[in-house]
């Protein structure tokens, strides 16, 4: 029985404790020479006690534990979308890394390694920060379990700090929105579909869950109460249900296009459909099939390649541009706090330059003050230091 303190290669300066004790034998990095002194002393203490070391833990493949995590965890917490995110990034990313590791052998330096990959990949910090959930939700699940002790994801955001940051958002300037919507004329079904989604800055899921009992005709406005996400309905991102205002040209444009579906259901013997957008047949509208319209008319419009949820980020851009205060378009986004939004379109605040500063400034200070003048101008400890004949001292910083 022993415990020994030395470095496991001489002159490298990092100290390891070599336990032997009942026929078990464990090592154990330390560091400093003190501190492995200081710790093998304890250890011996406690061995005179009767302690003993524990039984040596189970070595279990990330990749196991992974399915475990994704199955048990995710699976029961979080809604399907997240943990087709989560699936996809584990096949992606994360596996070819970790997968055949065991988790007692992912350290901060593997961890590093993996950021420096993906960065030199061209990937984002969010997307990286996405990898990253994944590792840590498994690390975690592992120390809940007793196979490691520690997770070694933390506190290593500093080392994405160089990666990409996230993209501007994408928007139609109005002249290009008008240009997308006279290409959508030859998509009947899709005209009031675009509109809308320019109108009141739905996502996509919220546009082909809106019921026509979810707009209020007199008050002018419609209620997000549900999103959908393959075919079934859950509630909206955010959690709760939002009014969004609709403009009149929108109210006008969606009455006539229930009009013209009234007309449909009865001739067809069927009655109107409860969803205001719907399909010949009168079903749902398909994800693919929306993105596949849109992007034939931006072609036709002779506009750039954009994601559909553009669309939401042009009904932000434009109210902005039109003097909206932010709390306004943070409510009618359904954001959770205007920390988003601001993040999101704060740079698109017209007048929110000089001109803000200038609302600071006493009233009437411009017409009663005059230029002062320089009396002198001296050089004292490197810094010059110029004196005003009417003003205090103001020295160059």
């Amino acid at each position: 029985m022993g415990v020994k303190v030395r470095e496991r290669v001489e002159g490298s300066g990092v100290w390891w404790i070599f336990i032997d004790h009942k026929g078990r034998r464990k090592a154990v990095k330390v560091g400093s020479e003190a501190a492995a002194n200081k710790a093998a002393k304890k250890m011996e203490e406690g061995f005179a006690k009767g302690a003993v070391l524990p039984s040596p833990r189970a070595k279990v493949l990330f990749r196991d534990h992974y399915k475990k995590w994704i199955g048990q965890h995710v699976g029961m917490s979080c809604e399907v979308s997240t943990v087709e995110t989560y699936g996809d990034t584990w096949k992606n990313h994360v596996q070819e890394h970790f997968g055949n590791l065991t988790l007692d052998a992912i350290d901060r330096e593997k961890i590093r390694e993996f950021y420096r990959v993906k960065k030199e990949e061209g990937y984002a910090r969010a997307t990286i920060h996405n990898m990253r959930n994944v590792i840590s939700g498994v690390i975690e699940l592992a120390i809940d379990d007793k196979i490691v002790d520690v997770n070694p994801t933390l506190k290593t955001g500093k080392y994405l700090r160089d990666a990409k940051g996230k993209r501007d958002a994408e928007f139609l300037t109005p002249e290009e929105g008008r240009l997308l919507l006279d290409a959508a004329r030859k998509f009947p079904v899709f005209y009031p579909f675009f509109l809308t989604a320019l109108r009141t800055g739905l996502r996509q899921g919220e546009l082909i869950g809106l019921r026509w009992d979810d707009i209020d005709w007199n008050g002018k406005f419609l209620t997000v109460n549900r999103t959908i996400y393959r075919k079934e309905a859950k509630i909206p991102k955010s959690g709760k249900s939002r009014k969004v205002d609709m403009s009149d040209q929108l109210l006008a444009v969606l009455h006539d296009h229930k009009r013209v579906l009234t007309a449909a259901a009865l001739k067809a013997g069927k009655t109107l459909p409860e969803y205001v957008f719907t399909t010949r047949k009168q079903t749902l509208f398909d994800s693919t099939w929306v993105r596949d319209v849109f992007g034939r008319c931006l072609k036709a419009s002779g506009l750039r390649a954009i994601p559909f949820h553009a669309l939401r980020h042009s009904f932000a851009s434009a109210l902005i541009a039109n003097g909206a205060p932010l709390n306004y378009v943070k409510e009618q986004m359904g954001h959770s706090s205007i920390r988003i939004t601001v993040d999101t379109y704060g740079h698109l605040v017209p007048g929110a330059n000089r001109e803000e500063v200038n609302k600071l400034d006493d009233a009437g200070y411009w017409k009663s003050a005059t230029p002062a003048q320089p009396a002198a101008v001296g050089f004292r400890n490197g810094v010059i230091n110029q004196r005003y004949s009417d003003s205090p001292q103001i020295c160059a910083t």
